[in-house]
């Protein structure tokens, strides 16, 4: 299902960071040039987990905006907002220092919930305020195995291929991903001595893995597979880690990593193409 541009808007921070906010419709058969106007904050872009401890495992993202409606297309774009069913409409953020090469900053799935507002025509100008979620806490809902094979209940399965598969298949915005980008980031050094110390090319998320039938559970009887979310919130806490998308692109990062930055003590770093579980870009933090 391709996505394509509906509308867009830009603006400049107090910072001199400029932003470039993209909704993309899944029902069009084009790109579009219409463009909306935002309200003076911009974006708020917020991470939200169940609990605030050092271990906290996923860490889901929202942003929430107000469109500032100027025309009848406005009107139109925020009434299908209000009646689109859920994964048609998807959001994309790109950051830019000049305000002319723009990189991808953050993305996510627009949500019908729009705030009310008087009912003005776009000559009052209302506004409406809008929700977009990176997706992590939908992988609730979502089987880790929907839209992966995996060969046996035997089969090996390195923790980073887990990873990369449930943001790939499971999240509609994995979609402003191209082959090419950097689509994850791993800061891991915890490893037993069976496996080769960690270097900038040796993930210890690469060289540990689980066969599939870990992340099935019995229920009256039968196996059920785990949802994505638990699947990824297990390794996140089997290896002391946090999972969140910044800076665009996924950060799978161990919280000792924070400390020994810190202390000017280097921390390895390996980044992963969507489509590809070999490390492409290292370096040290």
């Amino acid at each position: 299902m391709a996505y394509y541009t509906r509308a867009t808007a830009e603006f400049k921070n107090d910072l001199g960071k400029y932003y470039r906010l993209e909704i993309n419709d899944n029902t069009l058969s084009g790109h579009s040039t219409d463009t909306f106007t935002l309200s003076s904050r911009g974006f708020d872009l917020n991470y939200e987990t169940e609990d605030r401890t050092r271990f906290t495992g996923l860490i889901p993202s929202n942003v929430e905006f107000d469109i500032i409606t100027t025309s009848s297309a406005d009107e139109t774009l925020v009434s299908d907002i209000k009646g689109a069913p859920f994964g048609r409409f998807l959001i994309r953020i790109d950051e830019s220092d000049d305000g002319t090469s723009y990189s991808r900053w953050w993305a996510g799935n627009l949500l019908s919930d729009v705030s009310d507002a008087p009912d003005l025509s776009f000559e009052q100008h209302p506004s409406f305020t809008f929700t977009a979620t990176d997706g992590l806490a939908e992988l609730v809902d979502i089987k880790l195995d929907r839209n992966t094979t995996y060969a046996t209940l035997n089969t090996l399965t390195t923790f980073v291929d887990v990873i990369i598969s449930s943001l790939k298949n499971d999240l509609d915005s994995s979609v402003f991903w191209n082959v090419d980008h950097r689509f994850l980031r791993t800061m891991v050094n915890w490893y037993t001595a069976n496996m080769p110390t960690p270097a900038t090319s040796v993930d210890p998320l690469r060289q540990s893995g689980a066969i599939f039938r870990a992340f099935q559970e019995v229920e009256n009887g039968s196996e059920v597979t785990i949802s994505s979310f638990e699947a990824l919130d297990r390794i996140c806490r089997a290896f002391g880690a946090r999972l969140f998308l910044s800076e665009g692109r996924w950060n799978f990062t161990q919280n000792n990593a924070y400390t020994q930055m810190a202390s000017g003590g280097g921390q390895w770093r390996r980044d992963y193409y969507k489509d590809d579980n070999d490390i492409i870009a290292t370096g040290t933090t």
